[in-house]
């Protein structure tokens, strides 16, 4: 029986732009590519949880729970995927845990030309179709 990791993912936006993280030329996991903020669960973690600490470990944001709505749960090559949207945070971006060596503020249509991880210019899309960002 196979065993799921489960990771939690940040969809953050802010004044109408959506955050993406380019991973470090020396990640070992999609080294030089675009991807949302987020990690694996801490043991006894709930995906919210987990979700605002990799978001400050990596970022440097803070939100709150109530500004964070999962959007989708997706297996993933031995993965459990936990999309958050997340609606509010506070802080500037800072880049702190040396795995993404830069971040960019980009339209959803505008996140094609850095072709970023697991289909998140579609999200983007769906959220902006949606009319639902601020």
């Amino acid at each position: 029986m196979e065993v799921m990791n489960d990771v939690a993912l940040a969809i953050v936006t802010r004044n109408g732009k959506f955050l993406l993280l380019k991973r470090s030329d020396t990640d070992e996991h999609n080294a030089g590519r675009w991807a949302l903020p987020g990690g694996h669960f801490e043991p006894g973690e709930t995906a919210v949880d987990a979700l605002i600490r990799e978001l400050k470990e990596e970022t440097n944001l803070d939100t709150i729970p109530t500004f964070c709505k999962e959007m989708t749960v997706a297996d993933d090559d031995g993965k459990r995927l936990h999309l958050f949207w997340v609606m509010k945070t506070k802080g500037d971006v800072e880049l702190r845990d040396g795995e993404h060596s830069e971040f960019i503020w980009c339209t959803a249509e505008g996140s094609r030309m850095y072709n970023p991880i697991i289909r998140i210019t579609d999200i983007f899309l769906t959220i902006e179709d949606k009319g639902l960002l601020s």
